[in-house]
């Protein structure tokens, strides 16, 4: 069983890497902007003090580590782990202390990192502290709501699927479609779904579709399963996954949108989404959407001055929330980490939904070969999130172990290029690993051809296994 399920997690990955090469060949990035690097580079590189700068930059790319060197280096003894069943495993029999090795120090290759809190950044990173302890449980327990409502459904990007299916000859079939438009801003024309997202799909409980603007006999229908879907169009589409049928009225954001979005985990009716490209309203941003009545309640991320990467303010991650501490959790392919606590306030039996945020947490960093023309800053998978760490790559080539009561970095993996891909967490005999892929941009690391290897990362340590 547990082989099935970890060629399952591959299979999902290779599927994954494959879906974003061929979109790629259609949709090229037109990264003119990221020459457009804010002057603060290098006003506030002059904040962080010595020890946390490496003693000189390097003058060139460092070449990728060997793995096989990795191996012999880093040898640590083995946990005596409990072999129990893979889901069976209670937290207490999972063995998960995150540090680094010599291998994935994170000074081999940050060269610095900062953080922002209400618009003030900090001259010295070890003073913060979350002011309550952001922890997460394993992906089954992310929600209680019924569907998809993250990026692959949960923390851990393990539950990718809802619901069954009846199919012969091991094909499935189409029950129905559901034509979409197209959005042309700034010479470029978008048409489809996004080719890092999916469709959120949600079983909501009978009194949330009462205070929803839903069409009356969505609202009437108990075995109703709605599915959201933010397109390229910058529409985000409502339809019965049963007949294809329209749930309630389109919203016309207006903004392109390549990421899934997220649903709020506590089943409030909030959905969290960011646009993946500049529009004719104005730069991108992310969105934070009453679903009650489709109004806008928050947008953030536009322009924003804390960007190591300019004006660029893209977001095709999809968002975890805390439910605890009410806190979303927002990765920007502007190279910011955003942690805001919402301020939540839901009414169900008056129908009133609202937000206040009020402590805006911003993380970002600057990696030793980053720059303008490769190994580009910034996020656009989506982040695995275990206990207080979090774990994403990157357009550098990193993949970053975070802990997110501190915002000091635990342990950075060169996974030598460009990501898009979400890793994929997977407890297996108590031990907790990630798997991973990267991607290949023609000159970043060769001039014709380079492999794009699928990895399985101890979690604890970013060890390659």
């Amino acid at each position: 069983m547990k082989k099935i399920l970890i060629w399952m997690l591959v299979i999902s990955i290779l599927t994954a890497c494959f879906v974003a090469g061929f979109f790629a060949l259609s949709v090229i990035k037109e990264d003119k902007e990221f020459d457009q690097v804010a002057t603060e580079v290098s006003t506030e590189k002059e904040n962080f003090s010595s020890k946390d700068k490496p003693a000189s930059e390097p003058s060139a790319t460092p070449a990728p580590q060997s793995r096989q060197a990795e191996k012999t280096d880093d040898a640590e003894p083995t946990d005596a782990a409990d072999q129990t069943n893979v889901a069976d495993q209670t937290d207490d029999a999972v063995s998960f202390h995150p540090h680094a090795i010599k291998s994935t120090k994170p000074s081999r290759y940050i060269q610095m990192t900062q953080i922002n809190v209400n618009g003030k950044t900090l001259t010295d990173n070890k003073k913060y502290k979350a002011k309550k302890e952001i922890t997460f449980e394993q992906g089954k327990d992310y929600t209680k709501v019924d569907g998809i409502i993250s990026f692959r459904g949960n923390n851990f990007r393990d539950n990718p699927v809802f619901g069954t299916a009846d199919f012969t000859k091991n094909k499935l079939k189409s029950t129905w479609t559901y034509q979409t438009g197209k959005l042309t801003s700034q010479g470029k024309t978008w048409t489809g779904s996004g080719w890092t997202g999916q469709p959120l799909v949600v079983k909501w409980p009978k009194a949330t579709k009462q205070v929803m603007n839903m069409y009356s006999w969505a609202k009437e229908d108990d075995s109703l399963v709605e599915v959201i879907y933010a397109c390229l169009d910058g529409h985000i589409y409502f339809l019965d996954m049963k007949t294809g049928k329209q749930t309630r009225d389109t919203l016309n954001i207006g903004y392109t949108f390549k990421g899934a979005g997220a649903l709020d985990p506590r089943g409030y009716p909030i959905m969290y989404v960011g646009s993946g490209y500049n529009s004719s309203k104005g730069k991108s941003r992310v969105f934070v959407i009453s679903l009650i009545d489709g109004s806008v309640l928050y947008t953030f991320g536009d322009s924003d001055p804390f960007s190591l990467r300019g004006s660029l303010s893209f977001f095709d991650s999809s968002a975890l929330v805390d439910a605890e501490t009410d806190t979303l959790i927002y990765p920007g392919e502007n190279g910011i980490l955003y942690l805001i606590h919402l301020g939540t306030g839901y009414d169900e039996t008056q129908g009133t939904l609202s937000i206040h945020p009020d402590r805006i947490v911003k993380w970002h960093y600057k990696g030793i070969r980053s720059s303008t023309s490769k190994y580009w800053l910034g996020m656009e998978d989506s982040a695995v999130v275990y206990k207080g760490y979090l774990y994403i790559q990157d357009n550098g080539g990193h993949f970053m172990c975070l802990n997110l009561n501190t915002l000091q970095l635990v342990w950075v993996q060169d996974c030598l290029d460009d990501s898009n891909g979400s890793p994929v967490m997977s407890i297996e005999d108590g031990k907790v690993y990630l798997y991973a892929s990267t991607s290949f941009h023609l000159g970043w690391r060769s001039s014709s051809t380079a492999p794009i290897p699928i990895w399985k990362i101890d979690a604890e340590t970013g060890k390659i296994i």
